[in-house]
């Protein structure tokens, strides 16, 4: 990044709250800091005389950019050879979750362990019927609550 700004400090590491922070702001110039965790720069994707474009690092270790010249944020990572999922912490994650926050992860991780759980209790419910057992009442409601569970988490 032309002039003697720089931005050592702020650091870069992959698959936590910060990862490509350093990098995209040495890749920017007229880099200047706003606020704790903003930036304004001239914006790469169009002929910039004044910063028009604004970097925030999240809390979460997103990147938010936005240029007030209209340009998108791809065009704006594309002209500095990076993609749209470098805004992001995890980098290439499931189509699923792509763009999701971490706490959205962490969320949709502990349902599909919810669910895992749900169909296991459902599984060894019909295994003891075709061995020919009963089930308990305590069994059975327990069988029930799983099959609403996985019958509401599917909507």
């Amino acid at each position: 990044m032309p002039g003697s700004d720089s931005f050592e400090g702020i650091g870069l590491f992959c698959g936590n709250k910060k990862m490509h922070d350093k990098l995209l702001l040495n890749l920017l110039e007229g880099v200047k800091r706003t606020k704790r965790n903003s930036y304004v720069a001239r914006c790469p994707a169009h002929d910039d005389k004044s910063p028009s474009l604004s970097v925030a690092f999240t809390d979460e270790g997103r990147i938010l950019v936005h240029c007030f010249a209209g340009c998108s944020a791809g065009d704006i990572m594309a002209a500095v050879g990076l993609s749209l999922g470098d805004l992001f912490p995890d980098g290439p994650i499931d189509h699923a979750l792509k763009g999701a926050t971490p706490w959205l992860r962490k969320e949709r991780k502990q349902q599909e362990d919810k669910d895992e759980h749900n169909r296991l209790v459902i599984a060894a419910a019909e295994s003891d019927r075709g061995k020919g057992r009963r089930l308990t009442k305590s069994q059975l409601k327990e069988e029930r609550e799983a099959w609403l569970a996985l019958r509401g988490s599917k909507k």
